[in-house]
């Protein structure tokens, strides 16, 4: 290849290349070592893993009953575990969403031949993780090793990489669903030359990528929710029939609770647009929806039926359903009090997760916050207009809000997609906005993420399942 060749090669993909490179030095961060002391981590259910060479990352406290599960699917219904008389969490914790960890299971079995296969196991790695989780027993005080809990921990390995690709990959799908929602395809490289693409790079680099990417955990399935509501949305159209597509996506959501109960909010949006399209744009009256309840109550049922036959199974064939996070927390538990207090408790929640989210992601929200400004105040745009992102976002992020103000643990893993939610939005108004040196402002963007990437990977807030280690601004 000559020179000239070379040269146009670059020019032709430097975005792409750009985009690649702040990919990669986000994933170098995220493992260049744990960034919060031990001592800390271990108050916040978080353990230090150090590796070779520098390297190390941090886990939730359950990856390791995760990573059981997965190896193992029957220990989902393991209703008691005692380690050398201690009683710790038992596998039921993955009872009430098993989808990610069945799957897993399944993705595991050819690397796990891969891994054995060629010998990929390397007990120097082995020796340095033992000896990072033994110290976790140590500064607590206790007596035992990690091998007391999870006799083979070296079978967890394979297990671990496949949580690895499953959450790259529920990444890569989040930003694939995005640019479907916004016309544009991450599969040719002239879309990386948009602002819209770059602004996307908001759903890869994140409080919730920095924790659960290298940490086994469903918390991923919010960034997930996010991206197929905007997806089931903006494929509902005033000119066409969008009665399939509701069923569809009904079907979707429904089997998506079995990975994370989530998708009821995404669930309630897609039906609220949806009664929106059909009123406002296409001028149905109401009486005339009413008589549609077949499909309103055909999409519902839809919805139920994947978890509703996953709880009878477990329920009377089993020994009985349990659902850790409102049985153990308890969740929901404000529901039991009077209005005055459900109500007051529920909005002080909710404004504590906006103030979180916003946080989180501080840039979209200035970015927001600018480009709304100036559509309302100089362009005298409708906020409802925009291709109906704005109420998607408004619907969507007032359902989540609710739903974990409700549940009672309301952390940036829970509402920063209220905030993403948005991006669409924000990227209809900039892209409308800015007509000329549309480079200049990639440019910005590369530099940006750069900075950005390697900021959100080793800043050492939000971290822990307690968190004492909140955001210091809040």
């Amino acid at each position: 290849m000559t020179n000239s060749n070379i040269k146009y090669f670059l020019l032709k993909k430097k975005f792409f290349l750009m985009f690649i490179l702040v990919c990669l030095t986000f994933i170098s961060a995220l493992y260049s070592g744990p960034v919060v002391d031990d001592s800390k981590q271990i108050e916040s259910n978080t353990r230090n893993i150090y590796l070779p060479f520098g390297f190390g990352f941090s886990v939730g406290s359950d990856a390791g009953n995760y990573m059981r599960i997965a190896k193992d699917p029957s220990i989902i219904f393991e209703r008691e575990r005692i380690v050398n008389g201690r009683e710790l969490v038992p596998g039921t914790v993955g009872l009430s969403r098993p989808g990610f960890l069945f799957m897993t299971y399944m993705v595991s079995k050819p690397i796990n031949f891969i891994f054995n296969y060629f010998n990929l196991f390397s007990e120097n790695i082995h020796k340095n993780i033992k000896e990072s989780l033994d110290s976790g027993y140590m500064e607590m005080g206790i007596k035992q090793t990690i091998e007391d809990s999870v006799p083979n921990l070296r079978d967890l390995y394979p297990t671990y990489i496949t949580f690895v690709l499953l959450n790259l990959i529920i990444i890569i799908l989040c930003l694939i669903f995005y640019s479907k929602a916004m016309k544009f395809s991450v599969f040719k490289i002239s879309s990386y030359a948009t602002i819209s693409l770059w602004l996307g790079f908001f759903f890869i680099i994140n409080d919730l990528t920095k924790k659960y990417i290298v940490s086994p955990s469903v918390g991923l399935f919010n960034l997930l929710a996010v991206s197929i509501t905007l997806l089931a949305c903006s494929s509902l159209k005033k000119e066409t029939k969008n009665q399939n597509l509701l069923i569809l996506y009904s079907l979707i959501f429904g089997l998506g609770n079995l990975f994370y109960e989530i998708f009821i909010c995404p669930f309630v949006t897609l039906l609220l647009i949806y009664i929106k399209i059909e009123i406002i744009d296409n001028k149905k009256k109401l009486k005339d929806l009413i008589k549609s309840y077949k499909l309103f109550l055909s999409s519902i049922i839809i919805f139920i039926t994947p978890y509703l036959s996953w709880y009878i199974f477990v329920e009377f064939y089993q020994n009985g359903f349990y659902h850790f996070g409102i049985e153990a927390s308890p969740g929901f538990s404000i529901l039991r009090e009077d209005f005055l207090k459900i109500f007051s408790g529920i909005i002080l929640n909710m404004i504590h997760g906006i103030k979180v989210a916003y946080l989180s992601v501080f840039p979209v929200f200035l970015l927001l916050l600018t480009f709304t400004v100036h559509s309302l105040l100089i362009k005298k745009d409708n906020l409802f207009k925009q291709d109906n992102f704005f109420l998607i976002g408004f619907i969507y992020s007032t359902t989540i809000l609710v739903f974990f103000s409700s549940y009672g643990v309301i952390a940036s893993r829970h509402t920063i997609g209220i905030v993403l939610i948005f991006i669409p939005y924000l990227a209809t108004l900039m892209e409308r906005n800015i007509k000329k040196k549309k480079d200049n402002y990639i440019y910005a963007f590369f530099v940006f993420f750069i900075f950005y990437s390697v900021y959100v990977a080793r800043k050492t807030f939000p971290y822990g399942e307690g968190s004492n280690l909140f955001n210091p601004f809040i």
